[in-house]
């Protein structure tokens, strides 16, 4: 009990500085971990971009299924991207802003999900 209270005493006379020094090592892990889910999110970019790109293909399972109820139901409208569809870039670097863009995001949502999953238990 009086250890309790001797680190709220100690926590309550920190300055602003000594509490970002107690946050440093932290800080760097997290960033540490985030650039090598970064890496990794890049070196896993073509599955990842599958999945991402999915929707625009005709085998993807929601455009089948839409294509099988329109037969169903007789009606054109549902046959959705049943001819593939081509992306262009309209920059320069489009299509490597476009993987490091999703390594970051990757790498953003994982970090997030290994923090919650870690620290939600404390």
């Amino acid at each position: 009990m009086n250890k309790e209270k001797e680190i709220e005493k100690d926590i309550d006379d920190m300055s602003f500085f000594e509490h970002l020094d107690a946050m440093r090592p932290g800080l760097i892990r997290c960033v540490i971990l985030f650039f090598i889910a970064m890496v990794v999110a890049l070196l896993f970019k073509d599955y990842i971009m599958a999945v991402i790109m999915g929707p625009k293909s005709p085998d993807f399972p929601t455009n089948a299924l839409m294509f099988h109820l329109a037969e169903i139901m007789d009606s054109e409208v549902l046959k959705i991207n049943q001819s593939p569809v081509t992306l262009i870039n309209t920059t320069m670097a489009g299509q490597f802003n476009m993987h490091l863009l999703t390594a970051f995001y990757t790498a953003l949502v994982a970090i997030c999900l290994i923090y919650y999953s870690s620290y939600g238990y404390l």
